[in-house]
C-alpha cells in the first residue's frame, strides 16, 4: 500500500471521502476520486477502507489492473469473494446467476445480465444487515467491463440502504455507466508547501538545486516527488537538471513496456521532447527529427498514454513519463538529440545554451558562455531559479578557475534571493575553494552570512559580517548589504554586545559610496551585476543604510528618519522592492503599521510576481506583527498561510519558529485555546535561544496570550516577565518593551505589583528620548494598572486620548476597557460604559472574541440591562471570509481581492460562495445593501 507521505495535503480530500463512505442514512453513499496517475487516489481510497474498518463496516476491495480485462467478472469475483457465504439467502435463480459469474456454474453458462446485476444488489443488502457495506474499488476503469458494469448498476440502485461506494478513475472524466449524480472530487496536484513537505519526508531528502528541480519537475504529483527523490539519490548526487533527471528502476518499470512499442521515428520524437524543458513547439521536435517525421507520428505515443499534443505543442502526460523515455535512450542517441535541438534554437539563446551543455562531454567554454547568457535573460525577465541553475551549469562548464569562480558567484546572489540556505552554503563552499579574489570572497561571505541567519546560527554569522566589515581590504560594494545583513542579525539575536560592534563598524560604511557601478559580467555593460542582487535598486543605498540605523535606534530615531527623509521617497512608482522592503522595515521600527503594512505588501507582491519570494523571507515576522498590530488580521492569516509555503520549500529554521508562534499568538487573541507548553516543544528544541532573542520573545509572548486567553494569569506572568530578566534586563530590546501593558495587566491579577513596577522603571530607563507614541501609550497603561493608584486616572486618560493610537487598535482598546473597567469599580459607570462600547466594539471587529467577551461582561456590570453579542450580520462568518465579503461589497473583482490578500483567485471564489450560502444572498450587490442596512464598518 502508499506510503503516508502520500496524504500529505489531503485533509480535505480524506474528510468527505470519510463522509460519504461513512455518512448518515439519506445522504449520497457513492462518491468518484478522479485525477491524473500518482495523485495519490489510492492511498485516499486505502486511508477511507482503513476509517471505515474501524468504525465496524464490512469494506469489499477490488483493484482494476487492466490485464484481467480479458477475464469475465474477475474484479467482480475479487469484490464479493468476503461475503459470497451471504449467498445462501438469496433466490434460487440470483444465486445460480451469481455462482456462473463466479466460476462455480457449469462450463460455458452465461448469467442473464438483469439476474446477476440484481442478486449482486441483493448480496450486498443482506450483508449490510450485519455491518454497513463498504465497495472501495481501485482504477474502476481497468476492471473488466463485465464487473464495471455490473458495480455501476450497484451505484444507480442505491437509495437508502447501509452500503456507500468509492470508486478512484484515472483522469478528469467519469466512466459510462456511473450515475450522472454521483459526487467527484477531483484530486489536483499538492499544493507548494505540501509537495514540499512530501519531498521532506523521503528517506533521502535532497537538497540545494536538487530540491528546487524535484519539486519544479515534480509539479505537486506526489508519486513523482518520491519517484524523483529516489532517482536523485540513485544518480550518486548528480543534480537533477532542467531537462533530464538520473535514472530510476521504478520509473524505468512502469513505462518502458509502453516507449518500447513505439515505433522507431515515435520513439525519437518522445526522445526529442524529452530533452527539451517542457511543453515543446511541434514546429521544432519535427525539425530536429528530419524531413520524414510529420504530425501522424505522434499518433502511437498519444494512443499509448504518454504524451498530447494540443496547439501546437507537445506535453508530456506525466512527469515520470519524461524521465523515463529521456533515460530509456542510449547516450549517444541524448547527445545527438541536444545538439538536433541546438540547431533548431538558433534564435532561442536559452533553450541552445542547455541543450549544448546537455551534449558537452566536458568543460566547454562555447556551452559555459552560451549558458551565461540564457542566464542573463532569464534573470532579466525575473526568473531567479532559471538564472541561477544556468550560472552555476554555466560554471561547471568552464575551464578557467577564475571564470568558475565569478559564475558561482552570480548563481549565489540569485541563490540568496530564493532564500535557499543549503544551496547556499554548497555555493559559498566552492567559491572558497574555486577563488582568492577578495570581492568574489565578500560576496560569497554575505551570501553565507545571509544562510547561517535564517538557519539560526546568529553568532557565527555575525562574526562573519564583523570580518567583512572590518578588512582593510573590503569589498565596498558589498558593504552595506553586508551590513544590512548585520542589522538583521543584531534584531534577531537581541544580543547588546552585536549591536555596539555594528553601531561601530557602521562609521566606516558611506551609504553614498558603498554601491558604485556595476560591475558587468562581460555578457554587456548592464548585466546581472556579480556583486549587487538584481532586486536592490539604483534608489536602495540610503533606505538601506537607513534601515540599519533604524535597528540600532528603534523608536523616535527611526520615525525621524522614516518621515525625515522617506515620506516623498515611499509615494514614488516604481520603486525598486529593496527599497520598499527598507522603507517598510524602518517604519516598523519606528512603530509605524500603516507605512509598513503598505510599503511591504507591495514589495512582497512584486517580488512574488518575480519569482524572488525567498528576498522577502526576512520580513514575514516584521509583516505579520504589523498586521496583527493593525487588527487586520485575516490578512495576517494569508501572510502566515504563505511564509508556510516558504519555510516548507527553504527549511529556514528561524522563520519556522517565528511563524508557529505568532499563528499561536493570533489564535490566542482570538479567544482560542492554545497549549502554551506546546510552544515550547521538541521540534524547536534545535533553535538556540541564547543567540536567537527575537525568536525567544515570540515564544514568551505567544505563551502569554495563550495562557491569559485560558485564564491562566499566573503563567501568564512568569512568561512575560521572563520577556525583562524577571526585572534585571530587557531579553529583547525592541520586542521587550512592546509588551510592559500585557505583563502589568497579568501582573494586577496575580498580586505583582512592585515587582511590574520595577519592570516598568526598567523599560522606561532603556526606551529614554526613544520613545514612540505606542509605547508612551503602553507604558501609560501599565503604570495605570500597577502604578500608584491615586495617579490610576491620569495615566489611563494620557492612554486613551493619544489619537495617535488609532493606528494600534488592539492596544487602545485594551487601555480603554481597563480604564472603563477601573471607572466601574469606583462606581462611575456611566462615564465607563462609552468606553467600555467602543472596546467591546474594536474587539469585535478584529475578531479578539476572548477580550470581546470581556467587555461584554464589564458593559453588564456597569448597568447595561442587556448588550447582544453583535448586530454584525457577519459574524458567524470567519476573519477572512469576513474580509473578502466586505471587499467585495466594494465592488472589487475576485483577482483584485486575491491581489490584496496574497490568495488566489480561485480560493476567493470559494471563500465567496461559501459567504453568499450563510448569509442568504446571490451577489455583490445584495452583499452591498445587507452590509449598509446593518452599518458594518
Amino acid at each position: 500500500m502508499p506510503g503516508a507521505d502520500r496524504l500529505i495535503g489531503r485533509d480535505a480530500e480524506r474528510r468527505l471521502l470519510a463522509g460519504y463512505a461513512c455518512g448518515t442514512a439519506g445522504q449520497p453513499r457513492s462518491v468518484l476520486l478522479l485525477g491524473a496517475a500518482g495523485l495519490g487516489k489510492s492511498a485516499l481510497l486505502a486511508d477511507c477502507a482503513e476509517g471505515a474498518r474501524r468504525a465496524g463496516m464490512t469494506v469489499l476491495s477490488a483493484w482494476g489492473t487492466g490485464i484481467r480485462c480479458g477475464q469475465p467478472f474477475a474484479g467482480l469475483h475479487e469484490l464479493l469473494h468476503p461475503v459470497v457465504p451471504c449467498q445462501e439467502r438469496l433466490r434460487q435463480e440470483e444465486a445460480r446467476a451469481l455462482a456462473v459469474a463466479l466460476g462455480e456454474g457449469p462450463p460455458g453458462a452465461v448469467p442473464a445480465p438483469l439476474v446477476l446485476r440484481t442478486a449482486v444488489l441483493n448480496l450486498l443488502r443482506v450483508a449490510s444487515r450485519r455491518a454497513p457495506v463498504l465497495l472501495a474499488v481501485d482504477d474502476a476503469d481497468l476492471l473488466d467491463r463485465d464487473s464495471f458494469d455490473v458495480i455501476a448498476f450497484v451505484q444507480r440502485q442505491l437509495t437508502g440502504e447501509a452500503i456507500a461506494v468509492a470508486l478512484t478513475v484515472s483522469g478528469p472524466v467519469a466512466p459510462a455507466g456511473l450515475s450522472p449524480a454521483i459526487p467527484t472530487i477531483t484530486l489536483t496536484p499538492l499544493r507548494e508547501a505540501a509537495a514540499a513537505a512530501v519531498l521532506d519526508a523521503q528517506p533521502a531528502a535532497p537538497t540545494g538545486p536538487d530540491r528546487f528541480g524535484v519539486l519544479r519537475e515534480a509539479a505537486g504529483n506526489p508519486l513523482a516527488i518520491v519517484e524523483l527523490c529516489r532517482a536523485v539519490a540513485e544518480g550518486s548526487g548528480a543534480a537533477l537538471s532542467t531537462f533530464a533527471t538520473p535514472q530510476s528502476e521504478r520509473i524505468r518499470a512502469m513505462f518502458a513496456a509502453r516507449l518500447g512499442r513505439l515505433p522507431e521515428l515515435t520513439r525519437r520524437l518522445v526522445l526529442l521532447a524529452a530533452a527539451g524543458p517542457g511543453t515543446e513547439p511541434v514546429t521544432a521536435l519535427l525539425g530536429a527529427a528530419g524531413e520524414k517525421a510529420t504530425l501522424a507520428d505522434w499518433v502511437p505515443a498519444e494512443e499509448a498514454g504518454l504524451v498530447t499534443v494540443v496547439g501546437g505543442r507537445v506535453s508530456f502526460r506525466h512527469p515520470l513519463v519524461r524521465a523515463a523515455a529521456y533515460h530509456h535512450a542510449s547516450a549517444t542517441a541524448r547527445r545527438q538529440a541536444h545538439l538536433d535541438l541546438a540547431l533548431q534554437a538558433a534564435d532561442d539563446p536559452r533553450r541552445r545554451a542547455w541543450h549544448l551543455t546537455g551534449a558537452a562531454l566536458g568543460p566547454d567554454p562555447a556551452a559555459a558562455q552560451a549558458l551565461e547568457e540564457a542566464a542573463d535573460q532569464a534573470w532579466r525577465k525575473g526568473a531567479y531559479f532559471e538564472a541561477a541553475r544556468a550560472f552555476q551549469r554555466a560554471a561547471d562548464c568552464s575551464e578557467a578557475p577564475a571564470e568558475r569562480a565569478r559564475r558561482l558567484v552570480l548563481a549565489l546572489k540569485l541563490v540568496n534571493g530564493l532564500g535557499d540556505p543549503a544551496w547556499a552554503q554548497q555555493l559559498h563552499a566552492q567559491v572558497r575553494e574555486a577563488t582568492d579574489d577578495p570581492e568574489l570572497l565578500a560576496v560569497a561571505g554575505n551570501s553565507a552570512v545571509h544562510a547561517l541567519f535564517l538557519d539560526t546560527r546568529q553568532c557565527a554569522a555575525f562574526a562573519i559580517v564583523s570580518a567583512l566589515l572590518g578588512r582593510e581590504r573590503a569589498c565596498r560594494r558589498s558593504a552595506l548589504p553586508v551590513a544590512t545583513l548585520g542589522a538583521a542579525i543584531v534584531h534577531e539575536s537581541g544580543l547588546a554586545s552585536h549591536r555596539k560592534e555594528l553601531a561601530r563598524l557602521m562609521d566606516h560604511v558611506a551609504a553614498d559610496t558603498a554601491m558604485g557601478p556595476a560591475m558587468g559580467t562581460g555578457v554587456g555593460a548592464d548585466a546581472v551585476d556579480p556583486v549587487l542582487p538584481p532586486y536592490l535598486g539604483a534608489d536602495a543605498s540610503e533606505p538601506l543604510a537607513d534601515f540599519v540605523r533604524a535597528v540600532l535606534e528603534p523608536g523616535r530615531p527611526a520615525g525621524e528618519i522614516l518621515h525625515g527623509r522617506h515620506d516623498r521617497l515611499r509615494r514614488r512608482a516604481g520603486l525598486p522592492p529593496m527599497t520598499r522592503l527598507a522603507i517598510g522595515s524602518i517604519a516598523w521600527f519606528a512603530d509605524d503599521p500603516r507605512t509598513c503594512v503598505e510599503q511591504l505588501g507591495t514589495a512582497f507582491t512584486e517580488l512574488k510576481d518575480a519569482g524572488a519570494a525567498g528576498v522577502f523571507i526576512d520580513s514575514f515576522p516584521t509583516m505579520i506583527n504589523a498586521l496583527i498590530g493593525s487588527g487586520l488580521w485575516s490578512r495576517a492569516e494569508a501572510f502566515l498561510e504563505e511564509a508556510d509555503t516558504v519555510v516548507t520549500r527553504t527549511r529556514a529554521r528561524r522563520l519556522r519558529v517565528q511563524t508557529e508562534a505568532l499563528r499561536a499568538l493570533l489564535r490566542a487573541l482570538r479567544g482560542e485555546q492554545v497549549d502554551a507548553a506546546a510552544l515550547h516543544g521538541p521540534q524547536w528544541s534545535a533553535v538556540d535561544l541564547a543567540e536567537n532573542r527575537a525568536s525567544h520573545a515570540y515564544l514568551l509572548l505567544a505563551s502569554g496570550a495563550a495562557a491569559t486567553a485560558a485564564g491562566d494569569h499566573e503563567n501568564a506572568y512568569r512568561y512575560l516577565a521572563q520577556l525583562f530578566g524577571g526585572g534585571t534586563g530587557l531579553l529583547h530590546y525592541f520586542l521587550s518593551p512592546r509588551a510592559v501593558a500585557d505583563l502589568a495587566i497579568a501582573a494586577q491579577r496575580t498580586g505583582e505589583h512592585d515587582r511590574a513596577r520595577e519592570i516598568i522603571a526598567l523599560v522606561r530607563e532603556d526606551l529614554g528620548d526613544r520613545q514612540t507614541q505606542r509605547t508612551r501609550i503602553l507604558l501609560h497603561t501599565a503604570e495605570a494598572l500597577v502604578g500608584e493608584p491615586r495617579e490610576a486616572e491620569h495615566h489611563f486618560l494620557l492612554a486613551v486620548v493619544n489619537p495617535a493610537g488609532e493606528q494600534w487598535p488592539l492596544d487602545r482598546a485594551k487601555a480603554r476597557l481597563h480604564y472603563g473597567e477601573w471607572l466601574r469599580r469606583n462606581r462611575r459607570p456611566l462615564e465607563a460604559r462609552p468606553l467600555l462600547a467602543t472596546a467591546l466594539e474594536t474587539f469585535t471587529r478584529i475578531g479578539a472574541a476572548g477580550l470581546a467577551e470581556h467587555a461584554r461582561a464589564e458593559l453588564r456590570a456597569s448597568g447595561v440591562a442587556r448588550v447582544r453579542p453583535s448586530e454584525d450580520p457577519m459574524a458567524g462568518l470567519t476573519a477572512q471570509q469576513q474580509h473578502i465579503a466586505r471587499l467585495a461589497a466594494q465592488g472589487l473583482r475576485n483577482r483584485e481581492i486575491a491581489e490584496k490578500l496574497y490568495l488566489s483567485p480561485r480560493t476567493v471564489g470559494s471563500h465567496l460562495y461559501n459567504v453568499y450560502a450563510k448569509l442568504g444572498v446571490t451577489g455583490r450587490h445584495q452583499l452591498r445593501d445587507l452590509l449598509e442596512r446593518a452599518r458594518v464598518p
